[in-house]
């Protein structure tokens, strides 16, 4: 099954955008807010699942995580710091925050916006390594 980047089209050219909230889905299912909280898991879980030190580096960024136990992605969804990026997004799907106050809250606004290709923001996904997540978490 072929998987495609989703992410409201007025966010893509922002590479951060892409590396925090952009998730790979089915091109046939439509994107709610339950489905995009699964892929999101699912994108947490990718890339901890590619990290051999995954604890470590987790422990580093955010701190002892109090959960002890479940997955790392699991945990991570535990942290207040992932929260907030995940919740983020789901709010912006809501409609509950604007594209002017997502941007602002998340340093968008200062970022160049970029014409990207589709192939560039898959690999932008799909390539995400748990560090670059994390250093883009505050």
């Amino acid at each position: 099954m072929e998987l495609v980047v989703f992410l409201p089209k007025e966010l893509r050219g922002y590479r951060k955008a892409l590396k925090l909230w952009g998730v790979l889905v089915n091109p046939a299912r439509k994107v709610d807010q339950q489905v995009y909280a699964l892929a999101y898991q699912a994108k947490l879980e990718m890339m901890t699942d590619r990290e051999k030190y995954a604890e470590d580096l987790l422990e580093d960024h955010l701190g002892p995580l109090e959960v002890a136990e479940g997955s790392p992605a699991e945990k991570m969804l535990e942290s207040p710091e992932v929260l907030k990026a995940s919740w983020a997004m789901t709010s912006y799907l809501l409609k509950e925050v604007s594209l002017e106050g997502l941007k602002k809250a998340w340093g968008l606004d200062l970022e160049r916006e970029e014409a990207l290709s589709e192939a560039e923001q898959y690999e932008l996904v799909d390539k995400l390594t748990l560090r670059e997540y994390l250093d883009l978490v505050p």
